[in-house]
């Protein structure tokens, strides 16, 4: 019998030597796929009240060499040269007391912002000098201007405090005439961003916790097709939802703390596909998607990309986390990437911050075959 009784321990201290090998083995092979994506801080660049401040910087456009940024303390839209990623430089800025910034939105030769009640154009074709050349002001229309989208000759406006989309012609570029609006105290109250892809217009409210769809291939008459709402806290709520970005056949948003995928092949059916939620989501503003990943970032010192390969499972492939490091994030409200490079700005620390990202696996840069795709961002 005490034969017996040391053979069934033999076996015992076999199986759990057996499952403690096992679980090493999981662990390592999850810490692999968390960590397939590096992100490394290689430039920055601070100013709190100089002619290029970035006091209170609320969001951040790329395109080209150029960043284009806009404090929304001190009332300046600022201009940077980041073909040295490791040494942006400012170029040039405009500086106006009654300008409120929130958004920018860059398309070629001009910049759009949104300040309050106000569309504003600016010629940026000299960076050292840009211009404003047009504005749109009214305060029925635009009580608070949210997020910006430009695609060709229209740009397509959401505001926050009046429940409104609208439409403007901006042919040309110093007279942007509205041609048309929707308002909507249900699917559109506090509507936070917008999203332009072809014929559709997507757009999220965080009160009403609607992802709605326009069908927008007449100009003068945005019309709501399809929708999403959820405003309870389980998979692909949308209560405080921030942002939305549109890819293909799908749309990202977020929420504070949810990361969500909904295929919109169908347009007046979005469909959820995909949810995430946990520590790599903490206090998250602002979306970017550029071929099979997906940028977060907010006020929460955390950068996270997430691998969208497979849209029904969003999976983290990689994070940032500043606390207590010099390239803080602790309050950015938007991010924006380029090839190789992630570009953000911090509201509380007066700064533009540019991040290097590729695979683990590979040396950097990785992401270069991407950074002639379209990518645009409100």
């Amino acid at each position: 019998m005490k034969r017996g009784v040391k053979k069934n321990s033999k076996s015992k201290t076999i199986i759990l030597l057996f499952c403690f090998i096992l679980l090493i083995s999981l662990f390592l092979i999850i810490a692999a796929i968390d960590y397939s994506i590096i992100i490394t801080p290689v430039g920055i660049y601070s100013d709190s009240e100089g002619a290029y401040s970035l006091d209170g910087a609320y969001d951040v456009f790329v395109q080209g060499d150029y960043a284009y940024t806009i404090s929304y303390i001190d009332n300046t839209l600022a201009i940077f040269n980041i073909s040295s990623h490791n040494n942006p430089v400012p170029v040039g800025s405009y500086i106006n007391s009654s300008f409120i910034y929130r958004t920018i939105f860059v398309q070629g030769d001009y910049a759009y912002t949104g300040s309050g009640d106000t569309l504003a154009v600016f010629d940026i074709s000299s960076h050292a000098n840009p211009i404003l050349i047009g504005r749109y002001t009214n305060l029925t229309i635009l009580r608070g201007v949210a997020s910006i989208f430009v695609s060709g000759d229209y740009a397509y406006v959401v505001d926050y405090d009046g429940d409104n989309f609208a439409v403007f012609d901006i042919s040309s570029h110093e007279d942007p005439v509205l041609v048309g609006n929707y308002t909507n105290n249900t699917l559109l109250v506090d509507t936070s961003s917008v999203f332009v892809q072809g014929d559709y217009a997507y757009t999220v409210a965080s009160s009403c916790a609607t992802l709605t769809i326009f069908d927008i291939s007449s100009h003068g008459n945005p019309v709501p097709i399809g929708r999403y709402t959820n405003s309870g806290g389980g998979n692909y709520s949308l209560g405080g939802v921030n942002d939305v970005f549109v890819q293909g056949d799908y749309a990202y948003t977020v929420t504070d703390n949810r990361f969500s995928v909904f295929d919109i092949s169908s347009h007046g059916n979005p469909v959820p596909a995909g949810d995430y939620n946990s520590t790599y989501l903490n206090n998250t503003k602002s979306i970017f998607v550029q071929g099979d990943y997906a940028y977060t970032i907010g006020a929460g010192d955390i950068l996270s990309v997430f691998d969208i390969s497979s849209h029904g499972n969003p999976v983290p492939a990689g994070y940032y986390n500043s606390s207590n490091l010099s390239y803080s994030i602790s309050e950015s409200y938007s991010i924006f990437v380029q090839g190789d490079y992630a570009y953000t700005v911090n509201y509380a620390n007066d700064s533009i911050l540019i991040f290097n990202v590729y695979l683990n696996d590979s040396s950097p840069p990785y992401f270069t075959n991407l950074a002639n795709q379209t990518i645009t961002k409100n």
